[in-house]
Order: C-alpha cells, then structure tokens, then sequence
C-alpha cells in the first residue's frame, strides 16, 4: 500500500462518499443548556467516569492501558457474545461521482473490509517495485491504490471480471477513470478507512518495510 494518496484536480474531495441508510440515521443533539454555577462543579476525582465506547475500551486494552472495572465487564461481555459467522461478510454501499464537471453522475459501489494480510501482500507488492526502481514513486502509489481497490470490491467485482476478460483487472479500473483518475486515489482511501486502517497506519507499515 502507498503512501497517503495525493488528491488531484480531476476529482474532488466530495465525489467519493458512503451511503447511510435511513435507519442508522442518528438523532440530532439537543443544543446544551446553560452551565451550572461554579459551586455546582465538583473536582474531577469526585465525579463518576462514564463509560466509554466498547471499541475504544477494546482499543485500550489491546495498547495496555487502564480501564475501569464495568468497562472491562462490558467490553468481556461483547467478546464472548459475538458469534464468527463465516457466510457472512459486512459490506458497504459508497457512492462515487463519475460526472466530470458541473455534470454529476453519481452510482454505487459496493465495498468490503480488507483485513491484514491483503494489505501486507499490496504492500509487499509495491515495495518490490520501489527497490527495483522501475516506476516512479507516484506510479507505485497509484497501483498500490488500485490494488486496495480490486481487493475491496464486491459489485462490481473487479477481480472476476478480469478473469473474464482476461485482463489484469488494475488495468480495468485504470481504463474505467482515466477521465478521472483522482477517483482512484478516494476509493482506496475510503476502503482502507472502512478498514479500520488509516493513513498514519499505511505509513508506519510502509516505513517499516523500507
């Protein structure tokens, strides 16, 4: 996997998105009201911690850090309640604007989580060709993106229509937005955010292994 992709003047910022489904819509905030008078204010020490997040409690644990004891119950809870279902894999629905111009043209495309071991084979991938030194460095990383992608799509499946064609399906995509080509740069990096992954962690993994 490249490094952070570079946004280009071909496509903006806006044109790669994620759909929410109505249902999952979450209720606006109250406005807050007024603050309570200073002798109202207990000292830090003195007031309950709230619970946080059961990710973040999780992401505490993993980097040993200090949690309080309905924290950890909760987040044990959550673990051992969670059943691996094999036949079935999360994915999501990203809209992508493929207009060019003023004229927007928005479709869907379905994506999925890619797990460590393919972002380490993408990585290994590129860092091959970046100590062989035949392609430049923006070049890698524009692969590198379109591996990301082949790798995260569902519908359309990029890998299989390939096969079918007998193509290198990185060709596939490369062809499909040459009039866009900043789009690639955004799928990929929505990917690897849906992932889990970020750009400091592409980074540190890529360092790593130069």
């Amino acid at each position: 996997m490249p490094d952070a992709p570079t946004a280009t003047p071909e496509a903006d910022a806006t044109d790669v998105r994620v759909q929410q489904p109505p249902q999952h819509q979450r209720p606006q905030r109250e406005q807050p009201g007024p603050l309570p008078p200073p002798t109202a204010l207990r000292g830090r020490e003195d007031r309950p911690q709230e619970d946080r997040p059961t990710s973040e409690v999780l992401g505490e644990l993993a980097n040993d850090k200090p949690v309080t004891e309905s924290e950890a119950t909760s987040a044990l809870e959550w673990f051992l309640s969670e059943e691996p279902d094999e036949d079935l894999e999360p994915t999501h629905t990203i809209e992508i604007n493929v207009g060019v111009g003023e004229k927007q043209q928005w479709i869907t495309w379905v994506v999925r989580p890619i797990d460590g071991d393919e972002l380490r084979r993408i990585q290994r991938s590129t860092a091959a060709l970046r100590r062989r030194g035949r392609q430049d460095d923006l070049a890698i990383d524009q692969l590198g993106n379109l591996k990301v992608i082949v790798a995260g799509s569902v519908e359309p499946d990029i890998e299989a229509i390939g096969q079918e064609r007998h193509v290198q399906p990185e060709a596939i995509l490369l062809q499909r937005f040459k009039k866009k080509p900043g789009l690639i740069a955004q799928m990929a990096t929505q990917i690897m955010a849906l992932s889990g992954f970020d750009d400091e962690d592409v980074r540190d993994a890529l360092s790593a292994k130069n």
